[in-house]
């Protein structure tokens, strides 16, 4: 059996990642240890986190797609969150992999916006960042200053919005601003660690040749929503899947890339 990739990033927190370059995150308080994200399916994930800890797990999924809810089966015994607004998405999954094994929806428990997820000594508080997908969930530990975002502001080389079940442009530029907004009365500032749901794309950006997800990152994809809606920026035509014939296009702003469709504008 091949074991992830595993880095302990800070006193609490360990980076996992499989052989696909799928992220997942362990946070470890002293009654519960968090599980942010499962990768895809082609390793068992769970020997991996006993390896690590045996206090009692809950797990959390930043959104439906398969690469985040992949080895999900494997830990049916514990607790699972998931927005129900990717319910659809879930399912789906099934018609794109079909060695995906899923456990039943009616098991997964829904994740709220600040929602505060409690691990003994310190929490972590769920914030709702809908666009990649409408589920699409970002997790705020202030003890460890980190910022776990899945798929939600992209990985370092553009968020992809371009998918069929993707929002459109002006609701993802609210709920960035929203989620903005909210991150700076928290005083979150660029001393914070953000951490995506493919760190290795942090290499893959057009923009420069290490492209770190950060709080800089996250404004300009506000800015670039903005001027993308207002026809100040036209974006380029882009080889990106949308799983619905439909053209995907690429557009930059700073630090920040978009894959979209035109009919999202």
């Amino acid at each position: 059996m091949k074991l992830y990739n595993t880095i302990k990033i800070n006193n609490h927190s360990y980076y996992i990642n499989d052989e696909d370059g799928d992220s997942c995150y362990l946070i470890i308080g002293n009654t519960h240890a968090l599980l942010i994200d499962l990768g895809l399916f082609k390793e068992p994930l769970l020997p991996t986190i006993k390896n690590i800890t045996n206090k009692e797990l809950i797990i959390v999924c930043t959104h439906g797609h398969f690469d985040h809810i992949g080895t999900i089966k494997e830990f049916k015994e514990e607790t699972i969150y998931l927005s129900h607004r990717d319910r659809d998405i879930y399912y789906d999954n099934a018609h794109i992999i079909k060695e995906l094994s899923l456990i039943d929806f009616n098991q997964i428990k829904d994740l709220k916006n600040h929602q505060q997820i409690e691990l003994g000594n310190f929490e972590i508080e769920v914030l709702a960042l809908p666009g990649h997908t409408p589920g699409s969930m970002i997790f705020l530990d202030r003890q460890n200053k980190c910022i776990y975002t899945g798929d939600a502001i992209g990985s370092g080389c553009g968020v992809w919005l371009q998918l069929f079940h993707s929002l459109d442009l002006k609701t993802y530029h609210t709920a960035l601003q929203q989620t903005i907004d909210y991150l700076e009365k928290q005083r979150v500032d660029d001393t914070w660690h953000f951490w995506g749901g493919h760190n290795q794309q942090e290499i893959q950006s057009k923009i420069s040749a290490y492209n770190k997800l950060d709080f800089v990152l996250m404004k300009d994809l506000e800015q670039l929503c903005l001027k993308l809606i207002n026809s100040q920026i036209t974006g380029i035509k882009n080889s990106a899947p949308t799983f619905d014939d439909n053209q995907a296009y690429y557009a930059s702003y700073g630090k920040a890339e978009i894959i979209y469709q035109k009919n999202s504008l």
